[in-house]
């Protein structure tokens, strides 16, 4: 048969660049990650302290959203790809949300007991921890800290491309680190 020349396809498109395996594992940096996650995880529980005072409202969910936040910043400033990222931001979120709690009821405690927060801190004993687990901290606040990890670690891996992908698994296994 004969075939005619056709007018409207599509330009070939060049060949994708190859991806350096090595570059990738270089620009991890888990002390970034950290810096990152814990500048975050203070800022937002300044931020969380600053709207609980300005309503009167502590916002149990605020630990939700710092889960995404942090997991991102690990993402942005790590750049990590193997396990040591989701860690990081999970630990990091689940202390985030266990202090803010705990620094949003220390805010409480003060502004109605009409003392300083550090007189609140210096008066603390072993009766005030259990007063403080049994009743202030719910299971919804054990709950949206666990599912804020969750999120976080889930944020935290960065993404790769399918070259990417494909140059990490043909690298050789003494050139990983």
């Amino acid at each position: 048969m004969l075939r005619l020349r056709k007018k409207h396809s599509r330009p070939t498109e060049p060949a994708p660049h190859p991806v350096d395996a090595q570059r990738l594992i270089d620009a991890q940096s888990l002390r970034r990650a950290a810096l990152a996650s814990v500048s975050l995880a203070i800022l937002l529980n300044v931020v969380w302290l600053w709207l609980s005072n300005v309503t009167g409202s502590f916002f149990h969910w605020y630990s939700l959203l710092q889960g995404p936040l942090i997991g991102v910043g690990v993402q942005r400033a790590g750049r990590g790809i193997d396990w040591r990222f989701p860690l990081l931001a999970a630990c990091v979120a689940l202390v985030a949300a266990f202090s803010g709690n705990f620094l949003v009821s220390l805010m409480t405690t003060s502004t109605v007991l009409g003392v300083s927060a550090p007189q609140v801190l210096q008066g603390l004993t072993a009766w005030t921890w259990q007063t403080w687990y049994a009743e202030v901290l719910s299971p919804v606040d054990l709950i949206y800290a666990l599912a804020a990890a969750a999120i976080a670690a889930f944020y935290s891996r960065r993404r790769l491309s399918r070259q990417e992908i494909f140059a990490l698994r043909t690298m050789p296994k003494d050139r990983k680190q």
